[in-house]
């Protein structure tokens, strides 16, 4: 069975949950989006950031289920300053 995910662009990471089946993705193109799918449901997605974000990548530990996110933007500056990376765990 086929799933659209989103028809939004940008740099994405994705993780599955061996166990539970849950799927779940970021994708970055300014704004950082988290969606997440679980197992014969539909997805669901909420924003992480609002604006400024570039790359980022998602990474579970495999022994507490713990979710990383890594994403590089805007520094304290705002959009006149160097970029910061950022670093978000949650459950």
């Amino acid at each position: 069975m086929r799933s659209r995910l989103t028809t939004n662009q940008g740099a994405s990471s994705l993780v599955v949950d061996g166990r539970t089946g849950v799927v779940q993705a970021l994708i970055a193109n300014g704004r950082l989006v988290d969606y997440v799918k679980q197992p014969n449901m539909a997805w669901h997605h909420s924003t992480l950031v609002n604006i400024g974000a570039g790359p980022a990548v998602l990474r579970e530990d495999p022994k507490t289920g713990a979710l990383l996110v890594a994403y590089i933007g805007l520094g304290p500056s705002g959009f006149d300053g160097p970029q910061a990376v950022y670093v978000m765990t949650w459950h």
